[in-house]
């Protein structure tokens, strides 16, 4: 008798497994008794307007899908229904959304992200459904440790959560901000404006405004030069997965 195969098992054999909790916890026999059962998954992710990004992603994703013979049904709600249905329901196939953080994040934000002790919690608490007894010890492991070996454990933690495919990072938006040097300081490599928040941080130049009136600027200033304007570009801003 052929052995039944899950829709998580049929995902993590096309590479695929980002964002495989919710219904897909739900066995489904796919090859059976007909072995022309349809696979049917439901992708979801936010309109155009909300993440034009997202919504691209998401196409393509189908497109690949229904390449191969699977029935793809694309999903488009609003960004509080589908944190509502991915984070608090845990009632989905995939999804494409956002991971918004602005600023560079240790790698021990991968434990809440996917520890097993999380698996039933709501929200950004292993929202993927992830059950792994190797990550839970790497996991542990690099809390234990300092320097080199929590480096060695950090680089075994994250070739096993890629090989596992939990989740997948498609794409990493720049996070891009310029100021001008000659009417704000406090923009240095430990303290980046890359955020709203950021940017509300830094310092007035004294008598900026005098100074400022009617000239060039003076030089805009950047992270690594003072003298030039460029691009900021945050370690972990938005991903998209």
């Amino acid at each position: 008798m052929t052995r039944p195969i899950s829709r998580r098992a049929a995902l993590a054999g096309f590479g695929l497994a980002a964002a495989s909790a919710g219904c897909l916890g739900r066995t489904e026999n796919i090859a059976g008794r007909d072995p022309r059962s349809q696979l049917t998954l439901e992708i979801n992710t936010t309109p155009a307007d909300g993440d034009p990004n997202g919504i691209r992603i998401a196409r393509q994703l189908e497109e690949h899908l229904t390449a191969v013979g699977i029935d793809v049904r694309l999903n488009t709600v609003g960004q509080t229904d589908l944190w509502r249905k991915v984070l608090v329901n845990q009632n989905f196939d995939l999804y494409v959304g956002q991971f918004v953080e602005t600023e560079p994040f240790d790698s021990d934000a991968l434990y809440g992200l996917t520890h097993s002790q999380f698996v039933a919690e709501p929200g950004w608490q292993n929202p993927f459904g992830i059950t792994e007894m190797a990550v839970d010890d790497l996991l542990e492991r690099q809390r234990r440790t300092a320097g080199n070996d929590r480096s060695d454990a950090v680089d075994a933690l994250q070739e096993t959560v890629c090989d596992l495919q939990p989740f997948s990072v498609v794409a990493f938006p720049d996070a891009l901000t310029a100021v001008q040097g000659a009417r704000f300081e406090g923009w240095t490599q430990d303290r980046q404006p890359v955020s709203v928040t950021g940017l509300l941080g830094l310092d007035a130049v004294p008598d900026a405004d005098s100074a400022g009136d009617g000239g060039s600027g003076g030089g805009d200033t950047t992270a690594d030069d003072d003298n030039a304007t460029s691009s900021a570009t945050a370690g972990g801003a938005d991903g998209e997965g």
